[in-house]
């Protein structure tokens, strides 16, 4: 969403960085209070029930038997509340990720139309409706949130992938922000992205496999049913690093400590995971489009903007 960010050479790089301090910050001090005002008597025997049984919340339970009623109630609210703003959040780049997908071709076009004030309206549609059906096949919401976290995770772990390769066969481009470092940044990144999704367990990471590939399904019969001349051009060779991905992710997560058979010893598997991320990387940048594949991509997105933007206003 930063696409439409002012100054974003000096923007991106305090939003990010200023977010995760916070949060950072507001953790560890949510942690300081839990442990002090926590009964001794309870963790006793160990931290299995440090609140007690059957509680709505460590948090509003000792704030009750605290007796500050007022911030039980905050924090009754707050339930509300912030899965709320997550929950909007996740509507806004899941319709911005559909429109894209539409804008670019790759489904149909209906769901990248956008109102008179901009909205892309039936991508936000088609997001209410498949936040919906997710919430079928997942006994609670810990669980749903488990391979949303992933899904979200492997979005990101496209990014920096795509940075590199960018770099690499389109160096000259004007870039309004060039993140620094990138060489060893994306590397990381793409490590401690695929670190996340394993944690997440075998569970949730053996459904996300199976929703992608759900939508590779979806998308090859969108792709198929198009007219030949509204057909993005397609490059299968290109998206050869995405199989050995998913491919690997699940069998070491099957193999792993995370709800796995537990095949792999402890903090090997997190090594494995490093290795195997790694490697993948760079096979995802060598497998890039060619530089003049990827101008005429650029340059037909632009024209594209820039025809959206007259139409606008």
């Amino acid at each position: 969403m930063a696409g439409e960010a002012k100054e974003p050479q000096k923007n991106i790089p305090r939003a990010v960085i200023s977010a995760v301090i916070v949060g950072t910050l507001i953790y560890l001090a949510l942690e300081v209070a839990f442990i002090g005002a926590l009964n001794p008597a309870d963790i006793l025997n160990g931290w299995d029930n440090p609140v007690g049984k059957g509680d709505f919340g460590p948090y509003a339970t000792l704030a009750t038997s605290l007796g500050l009623g007022w911030l039980a109630v905050i924090l009754y609210v707050d339930a509300f509340i912030s899965p709320a703003g997550t929950g909007l959040v996740y509507v806004g780049t899941s319709a911005r990720l559909s429109y894209a997908l539409g804008h670019a071709g790759y489904v149909p076009k209906g769901i990248a139309k956008i109102s008179t004030r901009g909205v892309p309206w039936t991508s936000v549609l088609l997001a209410f409706v498949v936040g919906l059906i997710c919430f079928l096949p997942f006994p609670s919401w810990q669980s749903l949130v488990g391979i949303v976290t992933s899904a979200t995770v492997i979005m990101y772990g496209f990014a920096p992938i795509t940075l590199i390769a960018l770099r690499r066969v389109d160096p000259d481009r004007p870039r309004p922000y060039k993140l620094p470092a990138a060489e060893v940044m994306a590397p990381l990144a793409f490590v401690f992205a695929n670190e996340i999704i394993y944690w997440a367990s075998w569970t949730a990471v053996s459904k996300l496999l199976l929703a992608i590939l759900a939508g590779f399904v979806i998308f090859g019969l969108s792709y198929a049913f198009h007219k030949p001349l509204e057909r993005p051009p397609f490059d299968l060779a290109s998206l050869g690093w995405m199989l050995p991905w998913f491919i690997g992710l699940g069998v070491i997560s099957y193999l792993g400590q995370y709800d796995g058979l537990k095949v792999i010893p402890d903090w090997w598997d997190l090594l494995v995971v490093a290795v195997f991320s790694v490697a993948v990387f760079f096979l995802g940048v060598r497998m890039a489009l060619p530089t003049a594949r990827v101008a005429a991509a650029a340059r037909r997105e632009q024209e594209e903007a820039d025809a959206e933007e007259a139409l606008l206003g």
